[in-house]
């Protein structure tokens, strides 16, 4: 049977997602997707399928994050990772010299920056024409299709937003009937649109470029190396994000799971466990080579700085 302890309110749909941590088998899959699914256009759709469909097994509520927006869903797996891993992402760069740069994303920056830069919508959300309201909103993640099919047939031009501007808009209520748009398919999108006047048409463009545009430019990282890592709905780069929160090394995943299971653990165990809860039986192991610190011999020394090495994964070296 399946707890789902966490839960996430969602800031636009007004929803709640009840979501379990990630589990180390879950884990390694991600981590191996990372490996399989190039930074490639072509891959864009099918690595997000694959996460969708992954994340999906850990939420209770899974017809909800089906339909949430783009933004949303970013904010939840950030969340999700959070929870499950660690607050902070570690790399080590090669910058030359004889040691690497050791660089920390803080997911916590990453999280509220996007969540503030994606409160522009609400500025100009609603548009009125004599008896026509329309509602404005972040693309639904069942729009990935229509930006990926763009960014496969198309170059990255603010022209192509005329050809999306139907996936910014919630609903369009005409004196007492109400249309949602996510209720259709593409086709079904863009004749209801094709509707609306040339003015209100002329209206969504501007306000579709002014939000894409505000939150291309934030900077959600909050680091000089990141600088260029921007959100993107038409290059779909916000997937980049998302392997960059998910990047593991396999190879250490493996040897963590050696290690555990060299101490009692069954295998079948940690495979179940979250990334976390394998963090503090690490802790634990930590502790105990500690108190037999000044009898270890240097073999168990060697063994004692592994464990600390596998700890950065975790963004916090046991003492």
């Amino acid at each position: 049977m399946e707890y789902y302890s966490q839960s996430l309110d969602l800031p636009f749909s007004k929803t709640t997602l009840n979501f379990r941590e990630l589990k180390t088998n879950e884990q390694i899959l991600l981590a191996k997707a990372n490996l399989n699914f190039l930074n490639k256009k072509e891959d864009y759709l099918n690595y997000h399928n694959f996460v969708l469909n992954l994340v999906s097994n850990c939420v209770q509520n899974k017809e909800v994050l089906k339909n949430i927006d783009i933004i949303e869903y970013i904010l939840f797996l950030v969340k999700f990772r959070m929870i499950s891993v660690g607050t902070s992402v570690t790399f080590f760069l090669n910058t030359g010299g004889k040691e690497k740069t050791k660089l920390n994303v803080d997911l916590r920056t990453y999280l509220t920056n996007l969540y503030n830069a994606s409160l522009c919508i609400e500025d100009e959300q609603f548009l009125y024409d004599n008896d026509v309201e329309i509602k404005l909103k972040w693309p639904n993640i069942n729009s990935l299709k229509t930006f990926n099919s763009i960014l496969l047939n198309k170059t990255n031009d603010y022209n192509l937003i005329n050809d999306t501007l139907h996936e910014f808009i919630d609903y369009i209520k005409f004196k007492n009937k109400k249309i949602v748009l996510n209720d259709f398919n593409l086709e079904e999108k863009k004749y209801i649109f094709d509707k609306i006047s040339v003015s209100l048409k002329q209206k969504i463009q501007e306000i579709v470029i002014s939000i894409v545009t505000k939150l291309f430019e934030s900077d959600l990282f909050g680091l000089e190396y990141f600088k260029d890592y921007k959100f993107n709905f038409y290059t779909l780069s916000f997937l980049e994000h998302l392997k960059l929160f998910f990047s593991y090394d396999v190879r250490s995943l493996y040897q963590e799971i050696y290690i555990l299971s060299g101490c009692g653990l069954s295998t079948d165990y940690i495979m179940q466990i979250s990334p976390s809860e394998r963090n503090i039986y690490f802790s634990i192991m930590q502790e105990q080579k500690n108190n037999q610190n000044k009898k270890s011999s240097p073999e168990e020394a060697l063994q004692n700085q592994s464990l600390k090495d596998l700890a950065l994964e975790f963004g916090d070296v046991p003492p």
